[in-house]
């Protein structure tokens, strides 16, 4: 069995921290492990309401913890 170790990053900044910390926000970063993918797509993959995932993509963009492409 081959184990994938992940990349840790240390983040010192209470805003991000905060942010980082919720449970939405953990689900919605965890979608993107393989594959970029749409609003719909995320929404469609944790069962939230695709209204909420732009309000939730925008401040993590405008954050600068996840990137469009």
């Amino acid at each position: 069995m081959k184990i994938q170790q992940e990349t840790s990053l240390v983040v010192s900044n209470y805003k991000i921290v905060k942010i980082l910390n919720k449970t939405i926000t953990k689900k919605i970063l965890g979608c993107f492990r393989k594959t970029p993918k749409s609003a719909a797509e995320i929404a469609s993959s944790i069962s939230f309401p695709k209204e909420k995932i732009y309000y939730h993509l925008k401040i993590l963009v405008s954050n600068k913890i996840l990137y469009v492409s």
